[in-house]
């Protein structure tokens, strides 16, 4: 079963864009890798407590041309995005990032209870080097999002009473 329910035209459109970079040999031999501090917990933007977020859609996309791309893929590079305060996860599994997307859907609502709390965004993942790449210090990868800010408390209300009704507690909702 799904709440299908349209949001209030008073929703802040938002779309963050967040930056992931590997450098060549660092830390990874013959490689890019993004396992590295500056790509975790990179703040995608304020949670603001009073309301609610829809996530609608997301894109990726690298420096590297699709097909380079796909075929230097060590380690599938992936993405979460979780809650600073309390690391809790809004997805329940990482997005993995097998080739560009373009605006594809993944619809989540979530929101916080913790005032001046963050979303926040890991990126993780191994590319090798390959012909295409030799040369190349740097690989800069992509993630925007296309979110929605609820802010109508009737609405949110609403939504919370129709979402226990309809089993489809979210687990971000206290």
């Amino acid at each position: 079963m799904s709440i299908i329910k349209s949001i209030p035209k008073d929703s802040c459109f938002i779309q963050p864009v967040n930056f992931f970079d590997a450098v060549f040999n660092v830390p990874v031999i013959g490689g890019y890798s993004f396992n590295v501090p500056a790509n975790h917990g990179q703040v995608v933007f304020p949670i603001t407590k009073t309301s609610v977020f829809l996530i609608d859609r997301y894109s990726f996309s690298s420096s590297l041309d699709e097909g380079v791309y796909l075929r230097s893929v060590n380690i599938l590079p992936v993405f979460r995005l979780r809650r600073q305060k309390d690391n809790l996860v809004v997805y329940k599994k990482s997005i993995p990032c097998v080739n560009y997307i373009d605006s594809a859907e993944a619809i989540v609502f979530y929101n916080s209870d913790n005032e001046g709390d963050n979303l926040i965004c890991d990126f993780e993942g191994i590319l090798n080097q390959v012909a295409e790449t030799v040369g190349i210090a740097s690989i800069r990868c992509q993630v925007t999002l296309n979110i929605y800010e609820i802010v109508n408390s009737d609405w949110i209300q609403d939504f919370r009473i129709r979402s226990k009704a309809a089993g489809q507690i979210v687990s971000i909702f206290n």
